[in-house]
């Protein structure tokens, strides 16, 4: 028979692991991000209209992936407020476009981000927005971006 005590703290493990998958906390290397990619990347060169499912796509607990075109235009991001806006003029749109693959690490909005990029069908890219403290940044090759 197994204790009160065990019990309560298998159950409470139990819970933590559950909700941690559910809330995207594990922590993605090169080869997860790579393959996460990859797996969208088929999907939306299949279906280009279909960007819903972007919005349950999480890497760890703050990344989210978003989809600009090549004049800079958001066409897709989980906060559909920004879908449409152009960010053409902004620097790091600007070397996105230029470079099609790579990754930059950045400070917005007073937190470090990386973001990285693969090139789409249509002249268009997907881009993952992720916290450093989300995924294991060996092996990541990212450029520091200052804004000038």
């Amino acid at each position: 028979m197994i204790s009160k005590n065990t019990s309560i703290y298998i159950i409470n493990f139990l819970l933590f692991a559950l909700m941690s998958h559910c809330a995207g906390i594990e922590i993605y290397n090169k080869n997860d991000i790579e393959k996460e990619f990859s797996k969208i990347i088929t999907k939306l060169n299949r279906n280009a209209d279909n960007m819903q499912f972007l919005k349950e796509k999480r890497v760890g607990k703050s990344g989210y992936f978003y989809i600009i075109d090549i004049s800079g235009r958001l066409i897709y991001h989980p906060q559909t407020a920004l879908i449409g806006m152009s960010f053409g003029k902004d620097e790091q749109v600007k070397k996105i476009i230029e470079e099609q693959s790579g990754c930059f690490r950045r400070q917005m909005e007073g937190m470090t981000k990386i973001i990285i990029f693969r090139p789409l069908n249509g002249a268009k890219y997907l881009c993952l927005s992720v916290s450093p403290d989300d995924i294991d940044v060996n092996g990541l090759d990212c450029t520091v971006f200052d804004k000038k």
